[in-house]
């Protein structure tokens, strides 16, 4: 079987980003063009990859084969498999200097505590607090785009993974400022309960 008819297999599955995929989100490591870019900005698992091309704006499945190739989205049952095989051929990065070294220390704070942070939330206020940043922030077409992905969150722990996801999302489409800005918010915590009359 060529390539080309293993890729056009892999295209009914779903798939993930890797640790790879999230770094490459802050770092932007990669030479991707723009719209393997929002491909890897978008992709969560919830649909196929070739859903996913259909949906952002001027990809392709190439662009879809790209991120496979370089490890940043993976099958879910094969994301260890592509983690090992990336570490094997892969020779190590040498330690980032000068620019590059600052780019990925401001990048870095950006979901620092985070993780943390956003487990204190219960579901009502985190959803609410992510439906109206989808709004307020992204625009009508991603903003609505994202506040589906809101409602398709079946648990807390999904809409968690969304509240992080938002967070990196800004800063790669906003900068720094505008991550920083929701960051705050969602480390500040929940508000509180209003007290019962």
């Amino acid at each position: 079987m060529g390539a080309g008819e293993l890729f056009q297999a892999d295209l009914t599955a779903a798939y993930l980003r890797t640790d790879a995929g999230r770094l490459e989100i802050r770092a932007r490591s990669h030479p991707l063009s723009r719209p393997a870019r929002n491909l890897l900005l978008v992709i969560d698992g919830h649909s196929s990859g070739g859903e996913w091309v259909r949906k952002v704006q001027g990809s392709t499945a190439a662009d879809l084969q790209q991120l496979v190739d370089l490890g940043l989205v993976a099958i879910p049952a094969a994301q260890k498999a592509v983690a090992t095989a990336a570490a094997t051929r892969a020779p190590a990065a040498p330690p980032a200097t000068g620019a590059a070294a600052s780019a990925s220390a401001a990048a870095a704070p950006a979901t620092a505590g985070l993780e943390e942070a956003i487990a204190r939330w219960p579901y009502s206020p985190l959803y609410d607090l992510l439906t109206h940043e989808a709004r307020e922030r992204f625009g009508l077409i991603r903003g609505y785009k994202l506040i589906l992905e809101v409602e398709q969150c079946a648990n807390l722990g999904q809409l968690q993974q969304l509240a992080l996801r938002f967070v990196l999302l800004l800063q790669s489409l906003y900068g720094d400022l505008s991550a920083a800005q929701l960051r705050k918010r969602l480390l500040a915590g929940p508000p509180p309960a209003a007290d019962a009359p």
